[in-house]
């Protein structure tokens, strides 16, 4: 026998058995991240389980890290969250020590960061062969009028599926938030900017309108949420057009249109008067228009069409004033769409330039002309707030200075019995009980130190209140209220439930909207964490591909969740990130697009 070829035998041979045991010990990394992240005890079978699928899954799998730099960045980050959520579990080793806890956690990332980097390339590799358009040979003539007629049908349709609903809401849902504005749109309260004053104006002229033409509160009521439902739609619609226009394949179009007429949050959302429904409709909107521009010469010229740029421009004025957090998406935003459409599309840029110099001046002269108040300065300390709660509750060492500081913001002594380390709104209603803002604010800088200085101190502390205020938007196994329901008190108008349908017809159609939220897997389309790494998954899918242009597009949601991050006031607060749902459809799209093929309009 040839000597060479003895030896090329047995170096494959060695290599075959190297990557069975690489394969092995993968799978078992991965099991134990699972088993120690569901708190498993020790000798649960299915840890045994899934040691054997991930052998059989990961066996033939050959995914090179330097062909899958994308995959091993987001697989990097998923590890990240779920292993910072694992935090809290290890609070259950008690008899471990500290070695063991570093290996357990050790142990856990590498599982994770395997396991999501398999699952990253396996989807990567699906969707670069999946076909998401159809063919066509229709004459434009026909598919025009076609379009026309469809777009009343999927209106039609889905205000036909909200409907009911709002019948047995009649005339829509009221919370508190809401109640403080119409009070401010009759003119018992001051304006406040800390609910969005472009609504507030929007609840006192069409309450107005609805009170001369009914004569009753409940039929202003009725009116703005029928108006508002329309606006809603008429945007869901326009991006259902836009995939047919661009030959989506139908099953997706369907889909699409179920889930913007079924899904619970978007049913009720529609007819709920608070600021979140329009600014997610808003933001939407402005993706829309921005996906239409930015390939105007590909898809029949669109930056040609003078309207794209008029419903860009109001679309960037819903987004930036009808959440604070909008605003400073907005303006991180701006720098990534100038250097865009710079070259190609300068008439974009300036309407991009007028949108924020009118929200400038209608915050600054404008608000200033009508006496609106800013929000109070602590409602932007959120995360500062709860990380000092956090060490005072669990009884850290503070210095006499550092106590004296903060007992001129906020009563210490009752920090242990209020700090809750999901919500923040008990700590900030403290720092309002003692009543002296203005020493914090004119101390800025001191508390900016105090707060550096326990950090540097405790970072066990400040990591953990951080985790506890943020995690639902970024974890995804987090469950927390949805939507709102009924007609807060205190509008003052005498606004009362009227219900159309009775009673056993809506709890008839309250339990077909909502029952399968219990389903395990289809309640996924309520979790908040997934949907953000749904849209990092496709973000990284542009990056990947080359789509550098069509990653801006993103950039919008992932601001207003990188200000949720800096400064929510709940942990998964649902409706705080209800732009993130609005959008999903066209930020699970966006990558399949290939657009060096031209798609005619």
């Amino acid at each position: 026998m040839n000597p060479v070829f003895n030896k090329i035998d047995q170096k494959s041979f060695m290599g075959k058995i190297n990557r069975k045991w690489t394969t092995v010990v993968m799978a078992v990394l991965t099991a134990s991240a699972i088993s120690i992240h569901m708190q498993f005890k020790t000798s649960n079978i299915l840890t045994v389980l899934f040691i054997l699928l991930c052998t059989f899954w990961y066996t033939g799998m050959d995914f090179r890290i330097q062909q899958h730099k994308t995959e091993l960045i987001l697989s990097f980050g998923f590890t990240v969250c779920m292993c910072l959520k694992g935090l809290e579990t290890f609070d259950a080793y008690e008899s471990v020590g500290l070695a063991g806890k570093l290996a357990i956690i050790g142990c856990q990332f590498l599982g994770f960061l395997i396991l999501f980097y398999h699952v990253i390339c396996f989807c990567y590799q699906w969707e670069s062969k999946v076909q998401i358009f159809r063919d066509t040979d229709e004459k434009e003539g026909q598919k025009l009028k076609k379009r026309g007629i469809l777009f009343f049908i999927v209106l039609l349709g889905i205000l036909v599926c909200w409907f009911p609903y709002y019948l047995c809401n009649f005339p829509g849902i009221i919370i508190s938030d809401t109640a403080d504005q119409i009070q401010q749109a009759m003119g018992r309260y001051a304006y406040s900017n800390h609910h969005p004053v472009l609504q507030t104006w929007a609840i006192k002229g069409i309450f107005h309108l609805g009170m001369s033409l009914f004569g009753s509160a409940n039929g202003a009521v009725a009116l703005y949420c029928i108006l508002q439902m329309g606006v809603i739609a008429l945007i869901d619609t326009s991006l259902i057009m836009l995939l047919h226009q661009y030959r989506v394949k139908k099953c997706i179009i369907v889909f699409t249109f179920l889930y913007y007429a079924w899904m619970p949050y978007h049913v009720m959302y529609s007819f709920t008067m608070w600021k979140d429904s329009l600014f997610g409709a808003f933001l939407l909107l402005f993706i829309i228009c921005a996906w239409r521009l930015l390939h105007g010469t590909v898809f029949a010229a669109a930056h040609n069409k003078w309207y794209v740029l008029v419903w860009l421009y109001l679309s960037g004025i819903g987004v930036s004033l009808f959440r604070t957090n909008g605003w400073y998406a907005f303006l991180a935003s701006l720098p990534f769409f100038i250097v865009l459409f710079w070259k190609r599309q300068k008439k974009v840029v300036i309407t991009l330039i007028l949108t924020v110099v009118s929200v400038i001046l209608i915050k600054g002269p404008v608000f200033d002309y009508y006496q609106v108040s800013d929000a109070d300065f602590v409602e932007s300390l959120s995360i500062p707030v709860q990380q000092i709660g956090r060490i005072v509750s669990e009884g850290c060492e503070l210095s006499e200075e550092q106590l004296s500081f903060l007992n001129e913001i906020i009563d210490v002594d009752k920090i242990s019995n209020t700090y809750q380390p999901y919500i923040s709104d008990p700590m900030k209603g403290l720092i309002r009980e003692k009543g002296n803002q203005t020493y914090l604010i004119e101390h800025k800088a001191e508390y900016l130190r105090l707060w550096l200085q326990l950090g540097l101190r405790y970072p066990s502390q400040y990591l953990r209140a951080f985790i506890s205020q943020t995690s639902g938007y970024w974890y995804p196994d987090t469950q927390y209220w949805i939507t709102a329901d009924g007609i807060y008190s205190g509008g003052g108008e005498d606004i009362t439930e009227a219900p159309v349908l009775s009673a056993d017809v809506k709890k008839a159609l309250e339990g077909f909207l909502w029952d399968y939220e219990d389903i395990p897997v289809i309640g996924l389309l309520f979790s908040i964490g997934l949907g953000v790494w749904l849209m990092f998954l496709q973000f990284g899918a542009c990056i990947k591909y080359g789509k550098w242009k069509q990653s801006v597009l993103y950039v919008p949601v992932i601001m207003v969740w990188l200000t949720l991050l800096a400064a929510t006031p709940v942990y998964a607060e649902f409706r705080y990130i209800y732009g993130l749902f609005t959008c999903l459809p066209i930020l699970l799209l966006i990558s399949f697009f290939d657009y060096r093929e031209e798609i005619r309009s």
